[in-house]
């Protein structure tokens, strides 16, 4: 383990070798003809998203998948080259710049793609697009229920004649893949309906399975998006599971341990209340790193591989362990979620199920005043 990385106060640790692990394990479950995009957005998860598209790449990874202009603009400015595609709304005059920087731009509505259409030949230039289609998330994208197909078949059609966009992909985003294989079947069928009336447009990337349906990925689906398996995040997959590992270990280092002399309170409003002889340790981390304040009634972290629960509110910048009977020193660091230095797994998403929130919600959160460092066997 890099010695340096254990200099401050807190810090998250990123293995390239999980991630590593974690993209050859998802392309095991995939159809081989089908291309893994890797979801980088929200600055990877919160792992960063340089680094991260750096060793996707190396891992032989197709697209690369962000939600902004500005996440696609810090890839392309670092030299990441390849297919990216941005998965949110962006300003119609970003059509210069997608065009001259061979960004993928999604269309989810009509007066929204003729605008983009519009910009980009006022620009001179032509937008590669993936057309979104809303088959029952309910959020982004063309209606595909019976009554309003004609409208979305014609529209769609009317976007790629002439000049301005180039009809790239045509994608969906799944409900509940993790739980609902039914209701996915159906946002499936309601795909193909309007598939099958545009088969005769160039749409050569087609996707709408995630890390929760893998192995739903087949034809006429050429393409899987994937994000929080990447990370070590458990998706609960309907087929089959996976065998993924952390990639993001978070620490906070103990600066102080106390033993009570007398009953004592601890922390903020005073929730907890310790008896003589208790041993507290105090752990430079808290709300301000990304610590969530829900988990503290059941939360605990691990030191020399050891459970410590916590004693008290987690406050901004620092919590308190409850170290009684166990071996711990000042200078040791206290695992939030990851791996410890023994080898031990705390999971995100079991501290994300105690802070009743999930792994996605935890990797984003982790502050940017907390340094990541990168580690390689």
């Amino acid at each position: 383990m890099c010695t340096n990385a254990w200099s401050d106060r807190a810090v998250a640790l990123l293995s390239a070798d999980g991630l590593r692990h974690n993209v050859r394990e998802i392309r095991r479950t995939m159809k081989k003809d089908v291309q893994l995009c890797g979801v980088v957005k929200a600055d990877a998860y919160g792992h960063g998203a340089v680094p991260t598209a750096r060793i996707l790449k190396e891992e032989g990874v197709s697209w690369l998948a962000v939600s902004t202009a500005k996440e696609a603009l810090e890839l392309r400015s670092a030299g990441i080259d390849g297919p990216i595609l941005v998965l949110g709304v962006v300003p119609v005059d970003f059509a210069e710049t997608a065009g001259r920087l061979a960004i993928s731009l999604s269309v989810h509505e009509q007066a929204y793609g003729e605008a983009l259409k519009d910009a980009a030949v006022r620009a001179g230039t032509a937008v590669h697009a993936h057309v979104k289609l809303d088959t029952g998330m309910t959020r982004l994208g063309y209606a595909t229920v019976p009554d309003d197909l004609t409208d979305t078949v014609t529209g769609i059609r009317r976007l790629f004649s002439g000049t301005g966009l180039i009809a790239e992909g045509l994608f969906s985003h799944f409900a509940a893949s993790e739980s609902d294989e039914a209701f996915s079947k159906e946002q499936i069928r309601r795909y193909l309906s309007v598939y099958e009336r545009l088969r005769d447009l160039p749409f050569a990337v087609r996707h709408i399975g995630n890390s929760g349906a893998l192995a739903m990925c087949e034809s006429p689906f050429n393409m899987c998006r994937s994000g929080i398996a990447l990370y070590g995040g458990q998706p609960d997959p309907l087929h089959p599971d996976l065998d993924l590992k952390p990639v993001m270990s978070v620490f906070g280092r103990i600066v102080q341990i106390k033993t009570l002399s007398q009953t004592e309170t601890v922390g903020y409003s005073r929730t907890v209340r310790l008896p003589a002889g208790a041993r507290v340790a105090v752990v430079e981390i808290g709300y301000a790193d990304g610590v969530i304040r829900r988990w503290e009634e059941t939360g605990y972290m691990l030191v020399r591989g050891q459970k410590a629960p916590l004693a008290g509110r987690v406050s901004m910048d620092r919590l308190v362990i409850n170290i009684s009977e166990l071996d711990v020193s000042a200078g040791d660091y206290a695992l939030y979620f990851g791996t410890d230095k023994s080898g031990a797994v705390l999971s995100a998403d079991d501290v994300a199920a105690r802070a009743g929130t999930i792994s996605y919600e935890l990797f984003c959160r982790i502050s940017a005043r907390v340094p990541r460092i990168w580690e390689s066997a």
